[in-house]
């Protein structure tokens, strides 16, 4: 048993076929997910998308380099090895920070 799905526009309605093909959109435009209503849609989503990774590259690695001050601190770890460690957490995340920033503020065509 096979279903063949038709499509045939109205002459009279005046929408879009993105919007009788999508019926929950209103005046042509798509409807939206989950994620645009998060991050947004278009330009609005490229500068979010780029503040998250800002955001998480600078939190995460301060909280990882604070995590090895205090075990710096309350343990018995010399200073060489927590400037070495600091030096691994940052060598990580400076280049995502950087791509981050190129991406945002680079130029665009």
């Amino acid at each position: 048993m096979s279903s063949e799905l038709t499509y045939q526009q109205n002459p009279a309605q005046k929408d879009s076929a993105s919007t009788k093909l999508n019926p929950g959109s209103k005046k042509g435009k798509p409807t939206e997910g989950k994620i645009t209503d998060i991050i947004g849609a278009g330009d609005n989503a490229k500068y979010s998308l780029a503040f998250v990774t800002l955001c998480c590259g600078f939190g995460l690695g301060f909280l990882i380099t604070l995590g090895l001050y205090l075990k710096l601190t309350l343990g018995n770890d010399c200073y060489t090895s927590f400037i070495e460690d600091t030096k691994l957490v940052w060598s990580i995340f400076i280049p995502l920070i950087t791509l981050a920033l190129g991406y945002a503020f680079g130029k665009e065509k």
